[in-house]
């Protein structure tokens, strides 16, 4: 069995700060909005591997909690990518662009 590691970079647009742009601009729903719910899903995730990091049979249930946080990033990815040419399409560039510039490949090893 291969051992897979994700490397992830920090997204160029936090995450608060992408609740706020999508706040002010009022814009609900669509691949954006799933994108955030997958990026929140991975944080509590990555919380819930540190909570049980505790315990010394907890190693199995961290690695699995790992595994879905990066599961969730990777669907976040996808999404991302789906709201770009969903931005082009309404001949929204600049936001299309602020959201291309805001996916990081993931890369497998």
């Amino acid at each position: 069995m291969s051992t897979l590691i994700l490397i992830f970079s920090v997204f160029e647009i936090s995450y608060s700060s992408l609740i706020d742009v999508t706040t002010e601009l009022e814009v609900y729903g669509g691949s954006l909005s799933a994108a955030g719910a997958g990026i929140r899903n991975a944080g509590d995730c990555v919380a819930q591997a540190a909570a049980t990091s505790r315990f010394k049979t907890g190693t199995e249930i961290v690695c699995d909690e790992l595994r879905e946080a990066a599961t969730c990033l990777s669907e976040s990815t996808d999404k991302l990518r789906v709201a770009v040419k969903e931005y082009e399409a309404k001949d929204d560039e600049a936001m299309a662009k602020c959201l291309e510039s805001s996916l990081v490949p993931i890369k497998t090893v």
